[in-house]
């Protein structure tokens, strides 16, 4: 029996450098042809001029940040190495973090003034996510939380979509004209990813010459002195990377690179490895991956056994600290708390489970397990379970 052949029902399954153009302005929407009121607000440590939307956020360029995410001009924010923190009743931060997808899954409704040009464009630019890292895309059903494609009404090849999950209020509009390249940029955006130019470590590969730059885009190219880069070094080529014409007040480049003092193509039409890293330690696999035939046995202790207490220094995505009596996860989006010391841990319904293999003939009544997911052999078809680390 093959896993393939009883997916199709089960899993909705959801690339960048060839022919990319110099200039990529109409990529972008300029600010002057904004209908929104222009304000300042803190985002992560940066008095940044952005627009507002009302209910939906904020747009900064081609990415709209969630009205909680932001604060008054000048509010001071938690840095990566602060401590982790407690919430209480009635506590709030100053600024909520990126939300990514539950579950590595996109939820998507496509509205129905896109175009069959634009579907097409949609469903390969998701297939480029989903073939290459651990993200997937499902249409939705009764999901209350989910991104809408939408037509923008710009005849151009530009786009603008949300800054990670929100809620039902996600978006994702682009022109009549939008290719793979902007596409799988949105998508990047929507994933929960900044530009690779505002990264925090940005300015030991870049020199920005901001005399070359708009005077009203400025605030594009901010450092994120919160954001933790996924990657040891700047992406050039990255999928959410400007190149060194994107709002430009001449033909002089916005960006050079530090190593060899060129100028930045940019983004293109796959996505690169660092972009594939990236996102795989963002939205990581449930699966054992050293060895999935392998049962592993969970530990009989709790679920801070083991663990060291936090201290001021950098941590790698992944790590994990004790902080007040509370184990905490360090993620892409800031740390998680994952429940409090003396908590017993949870088996993963994957334990012992071995990987799918299409060389292999399976009967009812056989597990496997195939993109994080557990799936049992049930009537002659493939039954979803759960997702593995449950």
């Amino acid at each position: 029996m093959k896993l393939n052949k009883f997916l199709v029902a089960a899993v909705a399954v959801g690339t960048l450098w060839s022919c990319q153009k110099e200039d990529v302005s109409e990529e972008f929407t300029n600010p002057d042809e904004t209908s929104g009121k222009m304000v300042v607000r803190n985002f992560r440590g940066n008095d940044l001029l952005m627009e507002d939307l009302g209910d939906l956020g904020y747009r900064l360029s081609d990415y709209i940040i969630p009205k909680d995410a932001t604060a008054e001009k000048g509010a001071k924010v938690r840095t990566v190495e602060d401590p982790p923190m407690i919430t209480t009743a009635g506590q709030k931060l100053a600024h909520a973090q990126v939300k990514l997808w539950p579950n590595n899954t996109v939820i998507y409704v496509i509205s129905s003034n896109v175009s069959e040009r634009i579907r097409k464009v949609i469903f390969s630019s998701m297939e480029e996510w989903s073939t290459k890292t651990n993200v997937r895309f499902k249409e939705r059903t009764n999901e209350n939380y989910y991104v809408t494609f939408g037509n923008s009404g710009s005849f151009g090849n530009s786009g603008y979509a949300n800054l990670g999950m929100n809620g039902n209020r996600g978006i994702i509009k682009v022109g009549s004209r939008v290719d793979n390249n902007v596409m799988i940029h949105e998508i990047g955006h929507c994933l929960g990813f900044i530009h690779e130019q505002n990264r925090s470590d940005r300015d030991k590969d870049i020199t920005v010459h901001w005399d070359k730059i708009s005077s009203r885009n400025q605030d594009q190219y901010y450092v994120d002195k919160t954001s933790t880069p996924l990657t040891d070094k700047v992406d050039y080529n990255s999928t959410m990377m400007y190149n060194s014409s994107t709002f430009a007040n001449s033909r002089s480049a916005t960006m050079t690179r530090n190593d060899t003092g060129e100028r930045i193509k940019g983004f293109g039409f796959h996505l690169t490895a660092q972009d594939i890293e990236g996102t795989n330690k963002a939205y990581p696999s449930k699966t054992n991956p050293t060895n999935p035939t392998t049962p592993t046995t969970p530990p009989t202790t709790d679920i801070c056994s083991g663990v060291e207490k936090w201290v001021r220094k950098s941590y790698k995505i992944g790590s994990k600290v004790t902080y007040q009596g509370f184990l905490f996860e360090r993620t892409f989006s800031g740390w998680v708390n994952q429940g409090k010391c003396g908590t017993p841990v949870k088996e993963d319904i994957c334990a012992g489970v071995a990987a799918y293999s299409a060389n292999k003939q399976y009967k009812n009544g056989d597990k496997v397990t195939y993109k994080g997911d557990l799936y049992l052999a049930k009537n002659n078809r493939w039954t979803l379970q759960g997702k593995c680390g449950q």
